[in-house]
């Protein structure tokens, strides 16, 4: 393994080639240029935002998709982590599930933000998560009432891992 360090102003990265000759990439906020977690949400999503408008919709052919992640990217679990310790408890995948189930996960303001704007803009939206197919009504349910609607499709952790074999078993033909 491998580690690499790259800097800017606003952030440092650490590039780890895994030995498979994979690249994991940690992205590290950096305290000065932006100091707090909801200070750098906003820059990421007003320069996302500031990047979408630039995009010529004038070919009309629909292909124009914007990709958002649910879990920590539009709804924040930071009430379940609240409630386990900050990560000093280990990780229960039950009882996060229970937690999903319950269907209280909030907005993240910035992301609702950037949502809105694309939506506004005419991409497809699509959403992903690494969730249950038995956990879609109340995912969806929990999305509406933070605000989000109108994706295109909804894509969970199933069907992410039947398209990645269908996909892989594409190319190895």
């Amino acid at each position: 393994m491998r580690i690499f360090r790259t800097s800017s102003r606003d952030h440092q990265e650490i590039l780890i080639r895994l030995p498979d000759k994979s690249i994991a990439v940690l992205l590290i906020g950096c305290s000065k240029t932006l100091p707090s977690p909801i200070l750098r949400l906003e820059r990421v999503s007003e320069e996302a935002s500031v990047f979408a408008s630039t995009v010529d919709f004038s070919a009309g052919d629909g292909k124009d998709a914007w990709i958002f992640d649910i879990d920590e990217t539009l709804l924040s679990n930071l009430p379940y982590y609240i409630d386990h310790g900050f990560g000093v408890e280990v990780f229960d995948h039950s009882e996060f599930d229970k937690w999903v189930e319950r269907g209280v996960a909030p907005a993240i303001a910035p992301s609702l933000k950037l949502y809105q704007r694309v939506i506004d803009l005419g991409y497809r939206v699509f959403l992903l998560a690494g969730r249950k197919e038995s956990e879609r009504v109340v995912t969806v349910e929990n999305l509406i009432n933070a605000g989000f609607q109108n994706w295109d499709k909804l894509i969970l952790t199933v069907f992410i891992l039947f398209s990645l074999l269908k996909m892989n078993s594409s190319y190895t033909r």
